[in-house]
């Protein structure tokens, strides 16, 4: 069925007016040139006077008139863009509307239907239907024969129409689809942008930026209305392959895409075109095909191909709702072409007003000239010879003899007197104020007039804000060196500081402390308390900390909760710690905040200065590495940063610059463990786990690695590596014959959850892999989920919406509880091994079968980790557990063993 073409009296095809040339403006030009020649009669003098004024105005006047036709010009490139971009949008929907013989001829043997029941559900012949799409395809590219994207559009269709009349199948004529479509939307996106930049000058008004705005909605609604269609079919006729190119093809996500166009195209239709979206709105075509789509993501359809009445209905009305979308389109480009016509015309109008003004200019020139001639030639040369002295800083220059010109010269002549006595009196108040009298008794002398008046309150203020600026000087030297809360010095002034002090004790020879202090669980305490309290903590953190320091020491607050001591010239590490220790004992006292009781500790971190080539940045990294050390042995510790330590730093280094080289060189590999049915021991997917084999070939532990790459982003670039490698071998498993109904589990780091990256970073992986989403299982822990629960969850929300499974890994290892469970977005549950090793005929089955009926009150499914007997799997299918993993089935095995295990327990 083809789509109609645009009418040929289109607004769009009527050849705007042609612009008039600048002969009006050459003419003006001309007269101001025969002007000027009768004016240098004059004094030089005479013609710059009174020329400025009448010079300033043409140029204005020109600018105008050349404003006003560069916008007439502008009007005529965008309209030429809009033209093109109306000419691709024909096209793509031309195409688009093919698409549907096309499929017809190619799927209806596919679908068991003859040619004559086609022609019934569809209502046309396929065959003039594909000739007639097809010759009106051919007669658009025919119209730009120069285009490469219409060629190579042109080029593409006459292959796909040979591969159907051949009988190919249509799997691939989708996917050819999708590629001419993709490119001409891709030329319309780049259209659009050139219009809209273009838009964005001065010469341009806003009703033509909404028309263009409008039909690049329009082309999105209709974009996303075809993908929308093709979803349905998808949807209706499973099976077919529609959607194997791209997940926009899935209905709900078409639908949810095409709902927001529509909202966005609605907020925005203007003109003619919100006409054609009401008349779209009400068309009964898209009113029963909207509802059909409802059914089918309600799940209430009857099956498509059940009643060939009704499948004729559906499809007419969707080739209807098709059709509606053209009108649309229509409605935009006439809108785009109206508005531009007007703002052409209105330039054209503005240009005329502008000429007009010219020659008025022009004329009052004349005027001006003729009249300074007659009238005030002497005294204003006179006047002028004066007034340049005094611009040239001689304000004590001779007056001219005054009562010449006319009254109107003399009252000017008069009035520049004044004005020069108040630049004379001006001048003393600068010379005082220059030299910092401001208590001199010119100062004091009053001047006449409101220019006296104002100079004299200008002293005033001037001494006022001489004295403001000083504070306001000293204050920003303080914000600026100084943390806003606290009131200690900030993190920029600390490390000054610091190398100042490391200078100072380099050329003395002596020792110094860094020691880094941080609250512990102070996160806890925000929470608990709100924001204002820990503010107020903080500061009575910062006050015990000024009282402990001695006076060459520094305190400085680096962010949150960490504060910096620099103790210099201390005499050894015994006594770097007692100021530790002393730090401690003091913060671990009660404090009162608000008139409440608090306790809080602190853990401080100690790095020392002693060998004289340390620099400031090494020494707080070394401090801050002191004090996570001491966290790690409890609160209210003191840890120094010594050789073991420096020793661990490098080693940690050297591991992740080897795991960073073996991710480039590809040494990693992927292991696979079976999860697999609690009856049957049938398998239904694996958890994969990473592997690495160094280049000499030796294994290196999981545990040596990972926890070094997940206390740095190379866990992001390890999680990343892993989810591509496990989606891509279980797709190519698919293709050797193995079950679409296994899935893959892979583990994502805390770090690499709360990264905004994470949900593209699936989604590239499940495209260019191209397994289906549901077969992708992520596996998170609890800790992961409490470091940032609100980001982790929305994360967690977008991947779902994906397609994606959640699970809950090592649950009952943590501090999650099982109400907390009802609010995680968590599809699967995976209990710990370490409740899996407890279980027997007459223990540890309490827990579990609460955990396991907790998880399917709230919808989720469970898996047992760690199974190794086959009495533990007893007990868990008679508790209720639907899968378990562990060696009692298999360890995790390579890629090619996974494979077998897979065929070998199929069921």
């Amino acid at each position: 069925m083809a789509m109609a073409e645009l009418p040929a009296d289109d607004p769009r095809a009527s050849s705007p007016a042609a612009l008039p040339s600048p002969h009006t403006r050459a003419y003006s030009l001309k007269a101001a040139t025969k002007a000027l020649r009768w004016v240098r009669k004059l004094s030089v003098r005479l013609v710059v006077i009174a020329l400025v004024p009448a010079v300033g105005l043409a140029g204005f006047a020109s600018d105008v008139t050349l404003g006003h036709r560069d916008a007439a010009e502008d009007t005529l490139r965008i309209q030429a863009d809009a033209d093109e971009l109306s000419e691709v949008v024909a096209l793509r929907y031309q195409i688009a509307s093919s698409e549907l013989p096309m499929l017809s001829v190619s799927y209806g043997p596919r679908l068991g239907l003859a040619p004559a029941q086609m022609t019934e559900i569809l209502g046309f012949d396929l065959e003039q239907a594909l000739d007639e799409a097809m010759g009106t395809v051919r007669t658009l590219v025919a119209s730009r024969p120069a285009d490469v994207d219409f060629v190579w559009a042109g080029q593409q269709m006459t292959e796909l129409e040979q591969l159907v009349r051949s009988g190919q199948e249509g799997t691939d004529i989708v996917r050819r689809y999708i590629e001419i479509l993709t490119r001409l939307d891709e030329r319309a996106d780049r259209i659009a942008r050139k219009i809209v930049a273009a838009l964005d000058g001065e010469s341009i008004v806003s009703g033509l930026r909404l028309a263009v705005n409008q039909l690049v909605a329009a082309h999105q609604l209709a974009r996303w209305g075809g993908h929308q269609l093709m979803a349905f079919f998808n949807a209706e006729l499973p099976g077919m392959g529609f959607s194997q190119e791209t997940l926009l093809d899935l209905l709900p996500a078409s639908t949810a895409v095409y709902q927001t166009a529509a909202a966005e195209f609605d907020d925005i239709v203007i003109r003619t075109t919100r006409d054609a979206w009401q008349a779209f709105n009400a068309d009964p075509d898209v009113v029963e095909f909207n509802a059909a789509i409802d059914r089918s993501l309600a799940g209430t359809s009857e099956p498509l191909l059940a009643d060939l009445d009704r499948t004729a209905a559906l499809v007419r009305s969707g080739l209807g709702r098709q059709d509606a979308y053209v009108e649309l389109i229509r409605s935009g480009i006439a809108d785009v072409t109206t508005a531009a016509t007007t703002l052409r015309s209105e330039a054209l109008e503005r240009l005329a007003d502008a000429v007009a003004l010219l020659l008025v200019v022009g004329l009052v020139s004349l005027v001006l000239v003729y009249f300074v001639a007659r009238s005030v030639a002497r005294p204003l040369r006179q006047l002028a010879r004066y007034a340049a002295e005094v611009s040239a800083g001689d304000v004590h220059a001779p007056r001219p003899s005054g009562g010449h010109g006319p009254t109107e010269v003399r009252t000017v002549s008069a009035a520049f007197d004044e004005v020069v006595d108040n630049l004379r009196a001006i001048d003393a108040h600068a010379l005082a104020l220059a030299a910092g009298r401001l208590d001199a008794p010119v100062l004091q002398r009053p001047l006449p007039g409101q220019l006296g008046q104002s100079l004299q309150a200008s002293v005033a203020q001037l001494s006022q804000s001489i004295a403001d600026r000083e504070d306001l000087q000293r204050r920003l030297v303080h914000e600026a060196t100084h943390d806003g809360l606290t009131g200690v010095a900030n993190r920029a002034t600390a490390m000054y500081s610091l190398e100042s002090a490391l200078a100072r004790n380099r050329r003395r020879g002596t020792a110094l402390a860094v020691l880094l202090v941080d609250v512990d669980d102070f996160k806890r305490t925000n929470e608990a308390f709100g924001q204002a309290m820990a503010d107020e903590v903080l500061r009575e953190i910062s006050r015990r900390l000024r009282d402990l320091a001695r006076t060459d020491d520094t305190v400085a607050r680096l962010g949150g909760d960490e504060f910096l001591l620099i103790a210099e010239a201390v005499g050894s590490i015994h006594d770097a710690v007692a100021i530790a220790e002393r730090i401690v004992e003091s913060l671990g006292l009660p404090m009162s905040v608000a008139g409440r009781p608090l306790r809080i500790s602190a853990s401080v971190g100690v790095a020392m200065f002693v060998d004289g080539h340390t620099d400031g940045d090494t020494l707080v990294r070394e401090a801050d590495l002191a004090v996570y050390r001491a966290k790690e042995f409890g609160p209210g510790r003191v840890e120094v940063f010594d050789t073991t330590m420096r020793d661990e730093v490098s080693q940690r280094s050297t591991m992740e610059e080897r795991l960073a080289s073996a991710l480039r060189r590809d040494e990693l590999t992927v292991a696979y463990q079976p999860v697999v049915s609690t009856a049957g021991l049938f398998v239904r997917g694996f958890e994969a786990l990473v592997r690495w084999k160094d280049a000499d070939g030796r294994s290196i532990p999981p545990d040596s690695f990972i926890p070094i790459a997940e206390s740095s982003d190379l866990i992001i670039e390890l999680d990343r590596w892993v989810i591509r490698r496990a989606t891509a071998e279980l797709a190519t498993w698919s293709d050797r014959g193995l079950g679409d109904d296994l899935h893959v589990a892979v583990n994502v780091s805390g770090r690499h959850l709360v990264d905004r990256r994470i949900v593209s970073d699936v989604a590239d992986a499940l495209r260019e892999s191209g397994l289906c989403p549901t077969r992708l299982v992520l596996e998170i822990t609890e800790t992961v989920l409490l470091s940032d629960m609100p980001v982790a969850c929305a994360h967690l929300d977008q991947l779902r919406a994906l397609g994606v499974t959640i699970a809950l890994d090592d649950f009952g290892s943590g501090y999650t509880s099982l109400a907390t469970l009802r609010q995680l977005p968590v599809d699967i549950l995976k209990i710990d091994r370490s409740l899996v090793a407890e279980l027997g005929p007459d223990r540890g089955q309490s827990l579990v079968r609460l955990i396991i009926e907790a998880a399917h009150e709230f919808g989720m499914g469970v898996v047992a980790e760690g199974v190794e007997t086959d009495e533990q799997r007893s007990i868990l299918e008679a508790l209720g557990c639907e899968q378990v993993q562990g060696w009692l089935v298999s360890p995790a095995v390579p890629a090619v063993e996974a494979r077998t295990l897979a065929q070998t327990l199929a069921g």
